[in-house]
């Protein structure tokens, strides 16, 4: 198949392309046990970026041979069991998926399935957009958990979804953090006379922002100081101001442009099980991009603060939060500085040592417990 943008995986052809400076080079080998790797998942999508694309790549670039399939390829009839030392699949959960992770534990083929979203907490908004019943999306979950129960390791960007799915069986579970390809050299706040805050969001925040009123407070800010300008990506809050401005739907691949453009992210978020499952990578991302941030305590974000590079605020003091970053120039550039640091330490390098000694310890413990069967 034709390889996707921006992941230097071997392609089913044995063709490759080059990541350009996205990885840093080179990597430290920490192991001698070298793996070929099956790599299913959606090169589309943000998930399977930060959750496939991104440790595949990594893995590549340590010396492992990778190989990259659509996760929906196993849909296809008559898909075969990969010649592979090891199956990397993020978060399929069709039956075929199912299927195949069962096919390959009985040949002892070791598989690590990936999940980063609560399956069982899906917002309403989001089992529509997938033309999902609740029904439905419970299904999904319940195969998950069977899918997890078989693979030889699971892993997840969020210590509370490995604590459900421990919970429910899941013999080994690893947590392994959402990061950055690479970040963007330290900066010192606005680009030009404006100021532009900016807001990326799926349809599952959708409510999360009509709960906390934030097209009200918008107008309000944006009435208020005339040097502002507002962004969004993805969910347009409708507002009426000529310098609000809504990109709609965007390709994950071009949401690095638009976000190099914002002094200040906003991650707001309400206390939810879903959103209490959620990873920190939106933070990651305006952070990498060289933008402060503000953030709900919620999940992934109540550990983080100002030595990451931004602000935790509670839900009735965004306007006040958000009018101080716009008039404290000098709060505003110091935790912009602090954010591109804490960014530089955000890099897929970070965790690309755990997500070898993930495959390795798979393919050890499958090939170890196949040995020992035939004693």
């Amino acid at each position: 198949m034709e390889l996707w943008e921006g992941c230097s995986c071997t392609a089913k052809d044995g063709r490759s392309r080059p990541d350009g400076s996205c990885l840093p080079q080179p990597f430290t080998r920490l192991h001698n046990l070298d793996v070929k790797i099956t790599g299913l998942f959606d090169p589309d999508t943000a998930n399977g970026y930060y959750r496939a694309q991104l440790p595949l790549a990594a893995l590549q670039a340590r010396g492992h041979k990778v190989v990259c399939h659509h996760a929906g390829a196993v849909l296809a009839r008559g898909y075969d069991l990969p010649s592979s030392d090891l199956v990397f699949l993020h978060r399929g959960c069709y039956p075929e998926h199912l299927e195949l992770v069962r096919n390959c534990a009985a040949q002892a083929i070791p598989v690590v399935w990936d999940n980063d979203d609560d399956l069982a907490a899906l917002p309403k908004a989001t089992r529509a957009q997938n033309g999902h019943s609740k029904r439905t999306s419970l299904g999904f979950f319940k195969r998950s958990v069977e899918i997890a129960r078989a693979a030889s390791l699971m892993t997840t960007s969020s210590e509370e979804i490995a604590r459900i799915y421990r919970e429910l069986g899941a013999p080994s579970v690893q947590v392994i953090e959402n990061q950055v390809a690479g970040a963007e050299p330290i900066g010192s706040g606005s680009r030009d006379r404006s100021l532009v805050i900016g807001y990326t969001g799926a349809v599952e925040h959708a409510e999360d922002l009509r709960k906390l009123k934030f097209a009200k407070l918008l107008d309000r800010l944006l009435e208020e100081h005339p040097r502002v300008r507002f962004v969004s990506v993805g969910i347009d809050l409708g507002l009426q101001s000529p310098r609000y401005h809504c990109h709609g739907f965007v390709p994950f691949r071009d949401l690095a442009t638009i976000v190099r453009g914002f002094d200040v992210g906003i991650a707001p978020l309400l206390e939810t099980p879903f959103n209490r499952s959620r990873s920190d990578i939106k933070v990651k991302e305006y952070a990498a991009a060289g933008a402060m941030w503000l953030a709900s305590p919620i999940g992934p974000y109540r550990q983080l603060g100002e030595a990451h590079g931004g602000q935790l605020v509670a839900d009735g003091d965004w306007y006040e939060a958000l009018t101080r970053v716009v008039e404290e120039d000098a709060l505003r550039d110091r935790l912009t500085r602090q954010a591109c640091r804490w960014a530089r330490q955000q890099t897929v390098r970070a965790t690309a040592a755990r997500w070898e000694a993930a495959v390795q310890l798979a393919v050890r413990t499958t090939r170890a417990r196949a040995q020992a069967a035939r004693v």
